[in-house]
């Protein structure tokens, strides 16, 4: 996992270099990839990271024009609904005969289902972290929880 730190180092040199290089036209792009963790307690991994992410992106970009900046969120298909289809693939070939053959080969989609629920929710999780942080960062948190309170 990258820590807090390691992740403001990073935010903070590529919104340094941004801002030394590129006119205020030109928007700072940041992707955050939504990694694939292994070993124990990969999920707890996921929010954890987000976390860290999150708590950086709230410090390096706190003084920045919200329109200036945003965030993109990639990297993960364990959050496809359930019923997305799998994929197939035809292969064709000769055997040693040279009689041509045909096999259709079933390739599994990832997607939520039984065997990674926790997985993808801790998925959709990161996201909401991240969201979160960028609505922070952008006002719409507070426009928002005041529309919410006026109603």
């Amino acid at each position: 996992n990258l820590g807090k730190g390691e992740f403001l180092k990073i935010l903070n040199t590529a919104r340094d270099e941004w801002q030394k290089w590129f006119s205020k036209t030109t928007k700072l792009v940041i992707y955050f990839t939504l990694g694939f963790y292994k070993g124990e307690n990969p999920f707890m991994k996921n929010m954890i990271t987000a976390g860290n992410f999150r708590e950086a992106l709230l410090e390096s970009f706190a003084d920045l024009d919200s329109n200036s900046w945003r965030v993109v969120v990639t990297g993960t298909d364990a959050t496809r609904p359930s019923t997305y289809k799998d994929d197939t693939f035809e292969h064709r070939k000769k055997d040693k005969s040279g009689k041509k053959t045909k096999k259709t080969l079933l390739i599994p989609s990832y997607k939520i289902e039984e065997r990674n629920y926790a997985y993808a929710l801790s998925k959709l999780g990161q996201f909401y972290v991240i969201a979160n942080a960028v609505m922070q960062l952008t006002g719409t948190a507070k426009r928002k929880r005041r529309k919410v309170e006026s109603i």
